[in-house]
């Protein structure tokens, strides 16, 4: 669960992180809202979901049947979910439209945090049925 925590989340946000810590060092600043108001975090929690659905669908164990089922379905909804909605947050302004940055920021925080849970759930347990 460390090395999930680590390398897949961990460096997941990492140039999110950075972003915002660069760009507090300008003269302008850029809010955290701004920074996740552009989609980044999307495609984190695209990463994230797809990787969790490919591990709980490949696990070796064959139990929990409905759990694992339940995990696989949110984890391949969520990739699929964040990922149109990425295309969206980017094509907006070639198509001129205005997006509400706060719907964005509290969307891709929201998908980020149930994609976490889901996904972290599904590491647990193929790696519970490893060892």
């Amino acid at each position: 669960m460390l090395h999930w925590l680590f390398f897949g989340v961990g460096f997941g946000v990492l140039p999110i992180g950075l972003g915002y810590v660069m760009n507090s060092f300008t003269h302008r600043g850029v809010s955290l809202s701004e920074i996740l108001s552009r989609g980044e975090l999307l495609i984190v929690t695209t990463s994230l979901a797809a990787a969790a659905a490919g591990q709980i669908i490949t696990r070796s164990g064959s139990g929990l049947r409905n759990i694992v089922g339940f995990l696989a379905f949110s984890n391949i909804a969520m990739a699929c979910v964040t990922a149109g909605l990425f295309a969206f947050v980017t094509s907006a302004p070639q198509m001129s439209q205005k997006l509400d940055e706060g719907s964005v920021t509290g969307s891709s925080l929201v998908l980020f945090f149930a994609t976490f849970v889901t996904a972290g759930a599904s590491t647990f347990i193929a790696e519970w049925e490893q060892a």
